[in-house]
């Protein structure tokens, strides 16, 4: 407790020393999410902005979002340098973000000084409304890799306790168990679900008390069977949270409101038609479409994140609260029909199977779909054909293979949708 306040309080000492420009964003921030009407005045200043000093935006005559396109991650790529404001060329005095997304393909983008200290503000205030104080420890599941682990600095202030997803076996599981055992200032967990998810499945065995108060799920989906086993094992609530490198953290989940609660303060968030981009009605799947109110050095507006998501709550056309987080554009597959089916709704499908581990979805082509399973046992093919057939249509083609592992990407992650069909037209 003495390491988390000392923590704490050195790092607003830091922050008065400064000038207190984190703690005033911070202020501001909490005032405009009390009004819940969006952030209206940082919109307008940042379409201003845009159409003054980027190029790309410099034929557009009104601040008002609708004349402004939607742009995917795929022409930042092609045209960079018209994305860029004139006033922010300075690259020492701008952070470099980078994300692979599910292509693979490296973006780069800038992150100018203001947009970093707001969203460090924006992170606290998210943090303490779900019950996560500044300074507290907590164990970090994600790829760390050599860039990431070298810097032992950060992880030491931040209070972070490392850990690896590549190679998750059961000795690091047994490492974690020790530690969670013994580290009675270790309260929180955040990372990637499938992970945290194992790390259940290996704890359960042993009907164990650990002292952990809080789960967050951190870039992949968190499916209900999931949830609940966390809970579960780990006896405390389990949160969903969205986000992406290049924005920041865009929604989470509150304790006992399964719904993703907007980051409106620093976001303006559409959902927009899956074939256009037209706005979609509350209830229906669209398309997540960012724009990022506090970049001024690279700024996202309405940017395709490749995701989909339905709306529970609107603020005229900007998005308030998120009823459901679909998945991505990339993992959606179709019936045989030809609608999409998200892969939340495919996880659905598959819940509380008992012995089935970890599996993904395929589909190969227009009716032909394959379930890798990486159990060895098969007296749940029959179930999971009946199932699929269920979620996909009757006369869909449905195969079980049994794998020894479903492989991870190069982020860690794992896919439980994968649409292989050669023509994605």
């Amino acid at each position: 407790m003495f390491g988390e306040l000392f923590r704490r309080e050195g790092f607003w000492l830091l922050d008065a020393m400064k000038g207190s420009p984190i703690r005033n964003h911070a202020k501001e921030l909490d005032e405009i999410y009390l009004k819940r009407s969006g952030n209206p005045k940082a919109l307008e200043e940042l379409l201003k902005h845009a159409i003054a000093t980027v190029p790309f935006y410099g034929k557009i005559a009104t601040p008002d979002i609708s004349f402004f396109p939607v742009v995917s991650k795929k022409e930042y790529r092609a045209d960079f340098e018209s994305f860029r404001s004139k006033d922010y060329l300075k690259e020492d005095e701008l952070h470099k973000v980078f994300t692979s997304g599910s292509t693979g393909t490296p973006f780069m983008a800038y992150q100018d000084r203001e947009k970093i200290r707001r969203h460090q503000a924006g992170l606290i205030n998210l943090n303490r409304s779900i019950g996560w104080n500044l300074g507290a420890k907590f164990l970090f599941f994600r790829v760390w890799g050599v860039s990431h682990g070298s810097n032992r600095l950060s992880q030491l202030m931040s209070n972070t306790v490392p850990v690896d997803v590549i190679n998750f076996n059961d000795e690091k599981k047994e490492t974690i168990r020790q530690r969670l055992l013994r580290d009675k200032s270790l309260h929180l967990i955040l990372g990637y679900a499938s992970a945290i998810e194992s790390l259940a499945d290996y704890l359960a065995q042993y009907h164990e008390t650990y002292g952990i108060n809080l789960i967050i799920s951190d870039s992949e989906n968190l499916s209900a069977t999931a949830k609940e086993k966390m809970e579960e094992v780990f006896q405390c609530p389990v949160l969903n949270r969205y986000g992406n490198n290049e924005n920041g953290i865009i929604a989470l989940t509150m304790p006992g409101d399964d719904r993703m609660h907007i980051n409106f303060p620093e976001y303006y968030v559409e959902l927009l038609d899956l074939d256009s981009d037209e706005p979609v009605a509350l209830g229906k799947p669209g398309r997540i479409v960012i724009t990022d109110l506090y970049n001024k050095a690279f700024p996202f507006i309405r940017y395709d994140t490749g995701d989909i998501g339905i709306a529970d709550e609107m603020y005229g056309s900007q998005c308030i609260i998120l009823k459901e987080f679909v998945g991505r554009v990339s993992a959606t597959l179709r019936t045989v029909s030809g609608e999409r089916i998200g892969e939340a709704t495919v996880t659905a499908y598959f819940e509380n199977l008992v012995g089935l581990k970890r599996y993904q979805v395929a589909q190969t082509s227009q009716k032909k779909y394959e379930i890798r399973v990486e159990n060895e046992d098969n007296n749940l093919d029959g179930i999971l054909v009946q199932r699929a057939k269920a979620a996909f249509g009757e006369d869909a083609d449905i195969a079980v293979s049994h794998v020894a592992q479903i492989p991870q990407g190069k982020n860690g992650k794992y896919k439980i949708t994968s649409y292989e069909v050669e023509d994605k037209s």
